[in-house]
Protein backbone atom coordinates (compact mmCIF):
# COMPACT_ATOMS: atom_id res chain seq x y z
CA UNK A 1 0.00 0.00 0.00
CA UNK A 2 3.15 2.76 0.63
CA UNK A 3 4.17 2.83 -2.54
CA UNK A 4 0.85 3.23 -4.38
CA UNK A 5 -0.81 5.54 -2.32
CA UNK A 6 2.34 7.73 -2.39
CA UNK A 7 1.65 7.52 -6.14
CA UNK A 8 -1.35 7.92 -6.49
CA UNK A 9 -1.81 10.54 -4.32
CA UNK A 10 0.86 12.53 -6.02
CA UNK A 11 -0.46 12.33 -8.85
CA UNK A 12 -3.68 13.80 -7.47
CA UNK A 13 -1.93 16.40 -5.12
CA UNK A 14 -0.43 17.88 -8.92
CA UNK A 15 -2.84 17.52 -10.96
CA UNK A 16 -5.94 19.04 -8.99
CA UNK A 17 -3.30 21.49 -7.52
CA UNK A 18 -4.24 20.91 -3.66
CA UNK A 19 -3.47 23.72 -1.19
CA UNK A 20 -3.50 20.78 1.48
CA UNK A 21 -0.16 19.72 2.72
CA UNK A 22 0.76 16.78 0.79
CA UNK A 23 1.43 14.68 3.74
CA UNK A 24 -1.56 14.96 5.24
CA UNK A 25 -3.77 14.43 2.55
CA UNK A 26 -1.25 11.38 1.63
CA UNK A 27 -1.55 10.05 5.17
CA UNK A 28 -5.29 10.72 5.57
CA UNK A 29 -5.32 8.38 2.46
CA UNK A 30 -3.19 5.69 3.19
CA UNK A 31 -4.54 5.70 6.70
CA UNK A 32 -8.37 4.99 5.28
CA UNK A 33 -6.99 2.75 2.61
CA UNK A 34 -5.51 1.01 5.44
CA UNK A 35 -8.45 0.75 7.53
CA UNK A 36 -10.64 -0.25 4.88
CA UNK A 37 -8.48 -3.27 4.59
CA UNK A 38 -8.53 -4.11 8.28
CA UNK A 39 -12.16 -3.82 8.60
CA UNK A 40 -12.23 -6.19 5.81
CA UNK A 41 -10.18 -8.70 7.27
CA UNK A 42 -11.82 -8.40 10.92
CA UNK A 43 -15.39 -8.66 9.46
CA UNK A 44 -14.32 -11.72 7.16
CA UNK A 45 -13.14 -13.16 10.33
CA UNK A 46 -16.03 -12.74 12.55
CA UNK A 47 -18.85 -13.36 9.41
CA UNK A 48 -19.87 -17.02 9.43
CA UNK A 49 -20.39 -16.60 6.18
CA UNK A 50 -18.94 -15.33 2.85
CA UNK A 51 -22.13 -14.05 1.89
CA UNK A 52 -22.76 -12.06 5.21
CA UNK A 53 -19.44 -10.91 5.12
CA UNK A 54 -19.94 -9.61 1.29
CA UNK A 55 -23.22 -8.18 2.49
CA UNK A 56 -22.10 -6.59 5.40
CA UNK A 57 -19.03 -4.71 4.42
CA UNK A 58 -20.75 -2.47 1.61
CA UNK A 59 -24.17 -2.29 3.54
CA UNK A 60 -21.51 -0.83 6.64
CA UNK A 61 -19.34 1.33 3.87
CA UNK A 62 -22.45 2.91 2.64
CA UNK A 63 -23.51 4.49 5.96
CA UNK A 64 -20.54 5.69 6.97
CA UNK A 65 -20.55 7.18 3.50
CA UNK A 66 -23.79 9.04 4.39
CA UNK A 67 -22.81 9.96 7.47
CA UNK A 68 -19.38 11.77 7.25
CA UNK A 69 -20.94 14.96 6.40
CA UNK A 70 -20.56 15.94 2.37
CA UNK A 71 -23.86 14.10 1.85
CA UNK A 72 -25.90 14.94 4.31
CA UNK A 73 -24.06 17.84 5.85
CA UNK A 74 -24.09 17.54 10.11
CA UNK A 75 -26.78 20.55 10.83
CA UNK A 76 -29.20 17.63 8.37
CA UNK A 77 -28.07 14.50 10.43
CA UNK A 78 -31.13 13.42 12.88
CA UNK A 79 -30.47 14.95 16.36
CA UNK A 80 -30.45 10.94 17.20
CA UNK A 81 -27.87 9.83 15.01
CA UNK A 82 -25.57 12.66 15.51
CA UNK A 83 -23.33 10.05 17.54
CA UNK A 84 -22.80 8.23 14.71
CA UNK A 85 -20.31 10.30 12.81
CA UNK A 86 -18.10 10.61 15.92
CA UNK A 87 -17.52 6.64 15.46
CA UNK A 88 -16.77 6.69 11.63
CA UNK A 89 -13.48 6.43 10.85
CA UNK A 90 -13.99 8.41 7.02
CA UNK A 91 -15.11 11.08 9.07
CA UNK A 92 -12.01 11.75 10.21
CA UNK A 93 -9.73 11.44 7.22
CA UNK A 94 -12.27 13.54 5.46
CA UNK A 95 -12.28 16.28 8.32
CA UNK A 96 -7.87 16.26 8.04
CA UNK A 97 -8.27 16.81 4.06
CA UNK A 98 -10.76 19.49 4.51
CA UNK A 99 -9.87 21.47 7.63
CA UNK A 100 -6.33 21.53 5.49
CA UNK A 101 -7.04 22.73 2.49
CA UNK A 102 -9.36 25.30 3.82
CA UNK A 103 -7.14 26.34 6.71
CA UNK A 104 -7.24 30.10 5.25
CA UNK A 105 -10.77 30.20 3.20
CA UNK A 106 -12.71 32.91 5.20
CA UNK A 107 -16.09 34.32 5.31
CA UNK A 108 -16.90 36.42 1.74
CA UNK A 109 -16.21 40.01 3.00
CA UNK A 110 -18.94 41.31 0.73
CA UNK A 111 -21.84 39.33 2.48
CA UNK A 112 -21.93 36.22 0.03
CA UNK A 113 -21.89 32.54 0.36
CA UNK A 114 -20.59 31.36 3.44
CA UNK A 115 -16.56 29.79 3.65
CA UNK A 116 -16.42 26.12 2.97
CA UNK A 117 -15.19 25.64 6.95
CA UNK A 118 -18.55 27.30 8.25
CA UNK A 119 -20.50 25.75 5.54
CA UNK A 120 -18.97 21.73 5.89
CA UNK A 121 -19.03 23.22 9.82
CA UNK A 122 -15.04 21.64 10.44
CA UNK A 123 -14.86 23.76 13.26
CA UNK A 124 -16.20 21.71 15.56
CA UNK A 125 -14.03 18.92 14.85
CA UNK A 126 -9.82 18.46 15.92
CA UNK A 127 -6.90 19.59 14.09
CA UNK A 128 -5.67 17.75 10.91
CA UNK A 129 -3.03 15.89 13.02
CA UNK A 130 -5.41 14.67 15.51
CA UNK A 131 -7.31 13.22 13.18
CA UNK A 132 -4.88 11.11 11.72
CA UNK A 133 -4.11 9.89 15.48
CA UNK A 134 -7.67 9.08 16.04
CA UNK A 135 -7.44 7.29 12.21
CA UNK A 136 -4.12 5.19 13.63
CA UNK A 137 -6.59 3.76 16.76
CA UNK A 138 -9.42 2.72 14.06
CA UNK A 139 -6.96 0.93 12.18
CA UNK A 140 -5.38 -0.33 15.64
CA UNK A 141 -9.36 -1.34 16.93
CA UNK A 142 -10.02 -3.24 13.40
CA UNK A 143 -6.55 -4.87 13.95
CA UNK A 144 -7.82 -6.03 17.04
CA UNK A 145 -11.30 -7.26 15.39
CA UNK A 146 -9.19 -9.52 13.19
CA UNK A 147 -7.23 -11.14 15.51
CA UNK A 148 -10.04 -11.95 17.74
CA UNK A 149 -11.96 -13.65 14.88
CA UNK A 150 -9.40 -15.34 13.55
CA UNK A 151 -8.01 -16.64 16.93
CA UNK A 152 -11.60 -17.95 17.72
CA UNK A 153 -11.97 -19.53 14.17
CA UNK A 154 -7.95 -21.11 15.06
CA UNK A 155 -9.05 -22.82 18.45
CA UNK A 156 -12.45 -24.00 17.54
Amino acid sequence: MLPFSGAFVALLYFMVKFKARFAILWLAYYANSCIGIALSYALAAVCPTTEAANALLPTYVTVNIFMVGYLILWSDIPVAWRWYPWCNSMLYGWVAVMKDEFRDDGDDPHGGAPSIRKFYDLDRFPDPWSCLGVLALFFAFFIYLAWLGLRRHVYH
